[in-house]
C-alpha cells in the first residue's frame, strides 16, 4: 500500500506522484507513471488535449481542424467550436483510423457531401446540437461500422430518401 501522495507503479514499488506524467519512466520495468498522460499531438493547435488515443479540442474556439493530428489518435472531441464553414470533403482523409468523431454543437447548417467517405470505420458520430435543417442523399457514405449518430438538438426538416444510405451497422439513431 503507497501513503497519501504516492502512486503505485505495477511492479511494486510507490512513487511521488510529483514524478508522474513528467517526460521520465520511473517505474522499474513497466510505465505506470507516464501512462496515459496528456500530450501534444498537434503542434498547430496547442491547446487542443491529447490523452492515450483521444484528442480534446473542445470549445477551443477553432475555426480550422488541425491537420497534423497523430496519425494514431483514432477518438475526435471537437464540440463547441466553429467548423461550419471549414470542412470539406478533404477533411477527414488523413484519419481513417477515427472511430469516434464529436462535432456536436458546431454551429454546421450542413455536411459536405463526401465528408465520410474515409471514415469506414467510425463507430460514433456526434452532431447534436447544430444547425442542421436538411440531410442530403448520401450524407453519410461510408460510414459502414457506424453504430450510433446523434441528431438531436437539429432543426431537421427535411431528410432525403438515400441520406442515411450505406448506413448498414446503424443501431442507435
Amino acid at each position: 500500500m503507497c501513503r497519501a501522495g504516492q502512486l503505485r507503479c505495477g511492479s511494486g514499488p510507490c512513487l511521488s506522484v510529483d514524478r508522474a506524467c513528467d517526460g521520465y519512466i520511473d517505474c522499474p520495468l513497466t510505465w505506470d507513471d507516464e501512462d496515459n498522460c496528456p500530450f501534444a499531438c498537434a503542434a498547430s493547435t496547442p491547446s487542443c488535449e491529447c490523452r492515450d488515443i483521444t484528442i480534446s479540442c473542445e470549445r477551443r474556439g477553432l475555426t480550422l481542424l488541425p491537420q497534423d493530428i497523430e496519425l494514431q489518435i483514432s477518438r475526435f472531441r471537437l464540440s463547441g467550436n466553429f467548423f461550419n464553414h471549414t470542412l470539406t470533403p478533404a477533411s477527414f482523409t488523413r484519419y481513417p483510423h477515427v472511430v469516434f468523431l464529436d462535432l456536436s454543437n458546431n454551429s454546421l447548417t450542413s455536411l459536405p457531401a463526401g465528408m465520410f467517405l474515409s471514415l469506414s470505420r467510425l463507430r460514433i458520430l456526434d452532431l447534436r446540437d447544430n444547425l442542421l435543417s436538411a440531410l442530403r442523399n448520401s450524407t453519410f457514405l461510408g460510414l459502414a461500422s457506424l453504430r450510433t449518430l446523434h441528431l438531436t438538438g437539429n432543426k431537421l426538416v427535411a431528410i432525403e430518401g438515400w441520406s442515411l444510405y450505406g448506413l448498414s451497422s446503424l443501431s442507435a439513431l
